[in-house]
């Protein structure tokens, strides 16, 4: 919980740079630019999980880790990074031909360096996540927000369009391998064993099969957006994920940033590791459903108001995507679990099937419009939902009655607040300035999710309010 508090402190103030920074680059730039890049991350963060081909995990679940272990891992990480980004590089015209994006290319051929950059820092940040290095890992998100903001503005503000959102990808690397490397200060050795490289590439091949399922079920769609419709529409459809990473940042993230070395602890303690999924999904969800349902009642004024009226079309889109909340918490700690348990397998399989059904819907739904495809994204998580709750039940041995008991409630009362704040717009006086409405929505729907969940589900608010206490308390008796 510590580490959880490091992570969170670190993403809530993440939030309030990248939020800033995010808006001021919505106002300068349009959809289609940021559809542009859109496209071009897609494959970026794919080959990106190649690069790392879940190396960092094979750390951070080593029961014993060794040195010549940890150097064997840097030196097949560094040699992936490089190798995928001479594939970048070279498949960067093609992409942009098959996507009828000229202006694709270049972009794609400079993001290429990411590869070297990420090669060189994932198993030094694997080291840091295996010891709860948590508070290091956080300064560096910090200090690497606030570089690659700073310069991503200034480019902005000069006209470099979108290149100002390619830079600051760039210099959010650079800054995150530098400041890692200064917070772990492990220097690697020129030490190479062929049967441990064996070793991490067969487990790495499970958790990066399955990583990289997961990063395509949740982009792959943007990349049929593009090959049917507009670079506009791609653009509402990132606006709209981006908004929803935004508020994940603060409500999932930081618990299942340690969810991973939590569990690893915990993996031959069965009762305790029941309790510390549960307990990861209790919290997760009371924050997490308020935040995206409370978002999706208010995005028509929220887009328009926040990041300009170039954004309006956006709206629907992501009051769409917010419909996710429900499966989105215990989807993203099943992961970690089943990595730790050592049945990554489950995991691949189940992934698989994620993204063979997500692909198939988004091609049927695209020529529709982007609202269609945000709705197949939708349908698709909540028909593989069960399954999941199955794979948690009999593979992991954490009942599904369990596991729907403690997001249940939280749930009910971001239902309840976000119905209510939809009547509360209708009652708003239409001149109202959006700004007002803003405020007023936001302070109701606070105030009725805390009423909403005080009658529904006390021993969640008392138990939340035991923990910051005792967090606070040992805090004290360590200083």
């Amino acid at each position: 919980m510590k580490s959880a508090a490091w992570v969170a402190v670190g993403n809530y103030a993440n939030i309030l740079i990248s939020f800033v920074i995010f808006v001021v680059l919505a106002r300068l730039l349009s959809p289609m630019e940021f559809g542009i890049v859109a496209v071009a991350t897609v494959f970026l963060d794919v080959l990106l999980l190649v690069a790392r081909g879940g190396l960092p995990d094979a750390i951070v679940q080593r029961h014993d880790l060794t040195e010549e272990y940890a150097d064997t891992a840097f030196w097949v990480s560094a040699g992936s990074g490089i190798v995928c980004c001479l594939i970048l590089f070279g498949l960067s015209y093609p992409i942009s031909l098959g996507f009828g994006m000229p202006e694709l290319s270049p972009i794609l051929k400079t993001l290429s360096i990411v590869f070297v950059l990420g090669g060189l820092t994932g198993i030094h940040e694997g080291r840091l996540q295996r010891s709860f290095g948590f508070r290091s890992l956080s300064i560096r998100g910090l200090i690497a927000n606030l570089a690659s903001g700073a310069i991503a503005l200034w480019f902005a503000f000069n006209g470099y369009g979108v290149w100002s959102l390619v830079i600051q990808r760039i210099a959010t690397s650079l800054a995150s391998m530098v400041i890692t490397w200064l917070s772990l200060r492990w220097v690697p050795r020129f030490h190479f064993d062929t049967k441990y490289a064996v070793e991490q590439l067969k487990f790495g091949s499970m958790v990066f099969g399955t990583t990289l399922l997961l990063t395509l079920n949740n982009r792959i769609h943007e990349l049929i957006a593009a090959l049917f419709l507009s670079t506009t529409d791609v653009g509402y459809l990132r606006m709209g994920w981006r908004c929803i990473d935004l508020a994940s940042q603060f409500s999932v993230i930081p618990l299942a940033s340690v969810a991973l070395p939590t569990y690893s602890r915990l993996q031959h303690d069965r009762p305790k590791l029941e309790n510390a999924y549960l307990h990861f999904i209790r919290i997760s969800s009371t924050l997490t459903y308020p935040a995206l349902l409370g978002m999706g009642a208010i995005a028509p004024v929220l887009l328009p108001a926040v990041f300009g009226p170039q954004w309006q079309g956006a709206a629907p889109t992501l009051q769409v995507l917010c419909l996710l909340a429900a499966p989105f918490v215990t989807n993203s700690f099943l992961w970690p679990l089943l990595v730790a348990l050592n049945k990554t397998n489950y995991g691949l399989a189940f992934t698989i099937f994620q993204f063979v059904v997500g692909c198939a819907m988004s091609f049927v739904a695209a020529p529709f419009g982007v609202l269609y495809i945000a709705v197949s994204h939708v349908v698709r998580a909540f028909a593989v939902w069960p399954i999941a709750l199955w794979i948690t039940d009999k593979q992991c041995g954490i009942s599904t009655r369990r596991t729907l008991l403690a997001v249940g409630m939280p749930l009910a009362s971001a239902v309840l607040m976000a119905l209510a704040i939809l009547v509360l717009q209708r009652f708003l006086p239409a001149d109202l300035p959006k700004v007002a409405n803003l405020v007023i929505s936001i302070t109701c729907g606070s105030l009725l999710y805390f009423v909403f969940t005080a009658l529904l589900a006390p021993d969640i608010l008392k138990q939340t309010r035991t923990e910051i206490v005792t967090l606070i308390q040992r805090r004290r008796q360590s200083s």
